[in-house]
């Protein structure tokens, strides 16, 4: 079964590597199917735009031969070149007759502007905008002095004020003053007839850095095109805004690439409704080869989904043939394993036979029908008195005698299927019993005899018994392996360990307990010293049972001989709860080590000295700072008591404390201490705490601190709380003393007030009198001695 599932994991890894091999190869070649198809779109548009500008240049041939026909008007103007001093707004007016009518004539070629120009490269007539001459050509129209000096026509383009111009210039060669005429026609005519052959749509894209510095009103990039009038937009970058959206950033880059060296560039454009193809080829000045601008088409393609669909069902197809050879594959190899697995089968029943039958207490042996021995096994041929290589030669039915042979044939022809019992007596003459079976082997018409001694089957029967009651009562699983490992008898233990039937495990080889072919050969390995002798060796291995679990097992064995047969006994323990217990120990073991490691950590960080005795009082640990603080080596303090290291008094001191923790269990203590480096005196606090075991007296935890200065400073408080106290009693003297001033003051005072009342009784009943007599005071009639009345009152009156 786990092989089979391996070799299902291994198909379907081997699927799974084929098909992303093949989507792989499938998207490669998608990818460069549509490259070629962007190509293929490049150069039909490259050849479609050419193709348009030699259609543009037909026009402007025909129409310079038009041109050149009509010579008698042109050698007007070629004599009013002639003059030096031309009024060019009388010329132009004389001329605009002539040009309106030419204009018309070669309207229906597509021509936008006609110019003429002079020898000296200056632009004398342009019809649309006739005031224009005088412009410097030369330098302006490097094109225009390029044909005038080679007397070759060219076609070029040319970024003006009305935007992109596919320009044909042609010389004249019949004229004095005249030397080159130009017709110019729009980029976006020129897009329009290819439109209508076609139907694509089509755009102009000029990069502001290749424009001509007379257009600097034109300040931001321009698209123009038929079909999106005019769109502008700051940089190459922002091209995408609507039609350029699905491009990859890949591809992104690639057209900025592409528009900044000056290369042609294509990509299929996705949106939710349709796919279109994108393409943009440059423009380049046919005199000095400078980047002009780009020519941009647009269109709807069914090719990428032809590709992607064509791929698609080619993948699904790849898909379809590698699933079937993966099938056709696992198939082969299921078939080749189950008759192999059959063959196996097959030989391990025989094997197992052949043992049974070797390994039998009773006699077994097959007959043909006229009784003639086929074969049989060694305890046959004893119960018969012939010697096992004679067996063959030798016919049953004389053996046992003309009656019993009679008897056996007319039971055997009764009953084919049934198993008979024969009573006979062999050449010894020893009972036995005899159980006689026909087979129906293809070809062969023969009987199976098995034969035991009637006394000798009843004893095995007995000791039979006790061995099955000893053997399936004991509560360790038993098994017996023959030579070859085969397991040939198990105990009910056994079967309940592994949790399967008996018939399920005998004959079963026992390889097939084990876990894995490790455990197996390491079994095997250890088994070979483990059965030396009597000795027994317990090994733990790793077995599993029948429902595929895993456990545990304890084994240890003994060999034996059963006659010349070896043989051995095994005995199974399942320590799966041990091992766990075992296991989870061992994890706590680990977790309380790292534990303490982390206190021991802990500890040492700690600022203080730490140290743990035990019930003899005998230094079992203490933390770093211990030894740093008592200025002592860690070899010396450990395994060693108080007195060892210590001074006498201080030894002394601490082992009655230590002693005393035996029934408290806290104590805390302060004892001086001469420091050994600074030979100066410090008192340390030590604070001391129980260690309980089972309830008993087990050591003792302490800490050290180090308090001198806290007992100076301790000193130097209660010295100023006695001189604050001494303070504090002289200004309470003095306190009291104002006390006893203040209190003499208040009683003088309370004096005075009740003598005051006393003397404003009487003088409330005066001023009551004087109040009542005021107004006979006003009635005496001597002035002086009314005033001097009235005075006397005021002042009586005011207190």
């Amino acid at each position: 079964m786990k092989l089979t599932q391996s070799v299902l994991l291994i198909a379907f890894f081997v699927f799974f590597v084929f098909a992303g091999t093949t989507y792989g190869l499938m998207r490669y070649l998608q990818k460069e199917s549509i490259e070629l198809a962007v190509a293929r779109e490049i150069e039909e548009f490259k050849k479609d735009f050419s193709a348009a500008n030699s259609l543009y240049f037909s026009f402007g041939l025909l129409a310079h031969d038009l041109f050149t026909n009509d010579s008698a008007n042109i050698k007007i103007i070629d004599n009013l070149l002639a003059k030096q001093d031309i009024n060019p707004i009388s010329f132009i007016k004389s001329a605009r007759d002539y040009f309106s009518s030419f204009q018309k004539s070669v309207s229906r070629l597509n021509i936008d502007f006609i110019h003429l120009h002079s020898k000296d490269a200056k632009s004398f007539l342009r019809i649309g905008k006739v005031d224009g001459y005088g412009d410097n050509l030369k330098k302006t129209r490097p094109d225009v002095v390029y044909v005038q000096k080679t007397r070759v026509p060219i076609q070029s383009y040319e970024i003006g004020k009305h935007g992109l111009l596919l320009r044909n210039i042609f010389p004249l060669n019949n004229f004095n003053e005249v030397k080159s005429i130009e017709f110019s026609s729009t980029l976006s005519k020129v897009l329009e007839t290819m439109r209508q052959f076609s139907g694509a749509r089509y755009g102009a894209y000029t990069p502001l850095a290749k424009m001509n510095q007379t257009m600097h009103a034109l300040r931001d990039i321009v698209l123009y095109s038929s079909f999106l009038k005019e769109w502008v937009i700051p940089d190459a970058t922002s091209f995408n805004e609507d039609y350029l959206k699905s491009l990859t950033k890949k591809e992104q880059k690639e057209l900025e690439y592409s528009m900044k060296e000056g290369l042609p560039f294509g990509a299929f454009l996705r949106d939710k409704q349709k796919i279109q193809f994108f393409a943009a080829i440059p423009i380049f000045s046919a005199v000095d080869e400078r980047l002009l601008a780009y020519v941009v088409k647009i269109h709807p393609s069914d090719e990428v989904a032809l590709i992607e669909q064509f791929f698609f069902r080619y993948y699904l197809l790849a898909l379809f043939f590698i699933f079937m050879f993966v099938v056709f594959g696992y198939w082969m190899w299921h078939k080749k394993t189950y008759i192999q697995s059959l063959y196996e089968s097959l030989a391990s029943q025989k094997s197992e036979i052949e043992t049974l039958v070797k390994h039998a207490k009773c006699g077994i042996a097959s007959i043909d029908k006229d009784g003639n021995v086929i074969q049989g096994n060694e305890e046959f041929a004893h119960l018969v008195g012939v010697e096992h290589h004679l067996l063959k030669k030798q016919n049953f039915f004389t053996l046992i005698g003309a009656k019993q042979a009679a008897d056996m044939k007319k039971s055997l022809l009764r009953e084919q299927k049934s198993s008979l019992k024969q009573k006979f007596k062999n050449l010894s003459n020893i009972s036995i019993e005899m159980d006689t079976f026909s087979s129906n082997i293809p070809g062969k018409d023969s009987i199976s005899l098995i034969v035991v001694s009637r006394k000798e089957k009843k004893a095995l029967e007995n000791a039979l018994r006790r061995l099955n009651l000893y053997f399936n009562h004991s509560d360790l699983g038993h098994m017996i392996l023959d030579e070859n490992l085969i397991i040939i008898n198990v105990n009910e233990s056994l079967c309940y360990i592994l949790g399967c039937r008996r018939d399920e495990i005998l004959t079963k080889p026992i390889k097939k307990l084990f876990a894995t072919e490790e455990f197996f050969k390491n079994w095997q390995n250890e088994s070979k010293s483990s059965l030396v002798g009597d000795q027994k060796e317990r090994i733990e291995y790793r077995l599993r049972r029948k429902d595929g679990a895993f456990f545990w097992a304890e084994m240890f064995g003994n060999n034996f001989e059963d006659g010349t047969i070896s043989q051995s006994i095994w005995s199974i323990r399942d320590v799966l709860k041990a091992v766990n217990s075992r296991n989870l120990i061992a994890r706590l073991n680990k977790r309380l080590k790292e534990q303490f490691e982390e206190l021991e950590e802990t500890l040492n960080i700690i600022p203080m000295p730490i140290m743990i005795k035990d019930e003899n009082f005998i230094y079992k640990w203490c933390n770093e700072t211990f030894y740093q603080f008592f200025n002592l080596e860690r070899s010396v303090v450990i395994g060693k008591k108080t007195k060892d290291i210590f001074p006498k008094e201080f030894s002394e001191t601490s082992k009655t404390k230590d002693i005393q923790m035996r029934t408290t269990s806290f104590l805390s203590y302060k004892k001086p201490l001469v420091d050994p480096v600074t030979k100066e005196e410090r008192v340390i606090e030590f604070h001391k705490k129980r260690i309980t075991k089972d309830g008993l007296f087990g050591g003792i935890i302490g800490v050290a601190v180090d308090i001198t200065d806290k007992e100076k400073q301790k000193t130097q408080l209660e010295e100023r709380v006695r001189a604050e106290v001494e303070k504090n009693i002289q200004a309470l003297k003095l306190y009291e003393e104002d006390k006893i001033k203040d209190a003499k003051f208040s009683l003088i005072g309370k004096m005075a007030a009740e003598i005051t009342h006393e003397i404003n009784t009487p003088l409330t009943y005066v001023k009551g009198n004087i109040e009542i007599h005021q107004m006979d005071i006003e009635k005496v009639q001597n002035k002086v001695l009314r005033n001097s009345m009235e005075k006397d009152i005021s002042i009586i009156l005011e207190g």
